[in-house]
């Protein structure tokens, strides 16, 4: 019988389990740490939805009262899984009153829209909108690096996608963007959204003028 053989007499000593490490247990803490807290975050996502009713004044001088909506939904913030945000999923635009031609013009897209003016050319009735995420841009076969997109409304047709008039760089927002944690007033002014806006677009002026220096990095 060899040194390595066992007889069958012979009582087989019990495996030990190998300790877990400081650093190992450690690892394992923050694990289930990790799991809780994405587990508390999934049971916090949800939606919510602001209406509220803008008069917006072109730089014509003609005005037009609009009914607009904002969907969001509750996410995890980007590289922060410990940490939610409310995302926009949809923004919609009806123009309640207005001129004849564009009375009744719906404007739906994930993009955040910023400027609702007449193209001085062409007189088509012309909104402009950003994205907020990457996702926003796809639908519209976005060119390298472009953030902006523009549509033409008329009533009772869908939006059209146009190409990004000139005289629209560097115009500043005329359309509210609402504060994501809080919903506007039920009825917003023109001066109300000049203001509101001025007050939101510190370091994020991108939102609020339409930069040709705005790029995105999707």
């Amino acid at each position: 019988m060899t040194g390595q053989e066992r007889t069958t007499n012979e009582p087989l000593t019990p495996a030990v389990p190998a300790k877990a490490t400081p650093r190992g247990r450690r690892l394992i803490t923050w694990l289930l740490i990790a799991a809780v807290v994405a587990g508390l975050m999934y049971a916090c996502q949800g939606e919510k939805t602001y209406y509220w009713e803008e008069e917006v004044v072109l730089s014509s001088g003609e005005q037009l009262l609009l009914d607009r909506s904002v969907r969001l939904e509750r996410i995890s913030a980007p590289f922060n899984p410990f940490k939610s945000e409310w995302a926009w999923r949809e923004s919609t635009i009806v123009v309640r009153d207005g001129p004849a031609d564009v009375k009744g013009a719906r404007y739906e897209a994930r993009l955040l829209p910023m400027l609702l003016e007449r193209d001085p050319s062409t007189k088509q009735w012309i909104v402009v909108g950003i994205s907020v995420y990457c996702d926003d841009r796809v639908p519209f076969s976005p060119e390298p690096g472009q953030r902006y997109f523009a549509f033409a409304l008329e009533p009772a047709q869908p939006m059209q996608q146009v190409r990004l008039p000139e005289w629209a760089w560097e115009r500043r927002s005329n359309l509210l963007k609402p504060n994501s944690d809080k919903p506007p007033p039920r009825h917003v002014t023109p001066d109300f959204a000049d203001r509101f806006n001025r007050d939101e677009s510190r370091g994020e002026i991108q939102y609020f003028e339409i930069k040709r220096s705005a790029k995105s990095n999707c």
